[in-house]
Parts: C-alpha cells; structure tokens; sequence
C-alpha cells in the first residue's frame, strides 16, 4: 500500500498530470492526499484558479475514495 501527499500545487496544472500519470503506473498507489494550497500562484488570474479547482474536483470524481482533499474550515 501506498499513499501519496500532495500540496503546494498553487495553481500549476501539470502537478495533476503528473500525479495521474503515477496512479497508472503505479497499482500499489491507494491514497492520494490533497493537504491545500491548490490555488494562489501569484501570477494567476481567476479565472485559472476557478480551472485548477475544476480540474481537481474531476479528478477526485474520476478516481473517487482513491483521492482525499483537505480544506481548513474557518
């Protein structure tokens, strides 16, 4: 079994390829888990933080109990 931590992704599509990418590769990969910091590239407009959350959410609804998201509630 193994599990995957993931964050500091700040907006970079290609981090969700590459994980991806890994899952495939990769059958012993049970857990891939999201700790935050999906958005905030300094240098993005809104609109590519809306895109990367979208990205995410299809990819959790792709790969289902696989993917665990964090998110601090306030």
């Amino acid at each position: 079994m193994k599990t995957i931590f993931v964050g500091d992704i700040h907006t970079k599509y290609g981090i969700i390829e590459r994980i991806e990418n890994l899952i495939k590769e990769d059958s012993e990969i049970e857990k891939v888990i999201f700790t935050g910091d999906y958005v905030d590239d300094w240098n993005a407009i809104v609109d590519d933080n809306i895109l990367i959350l979208n990205l995410i959410f299809d990819f959790k609804k792709k790969y289902k109990d696989k993917i665990v998201l964090l998110i601090r509630k306030s």
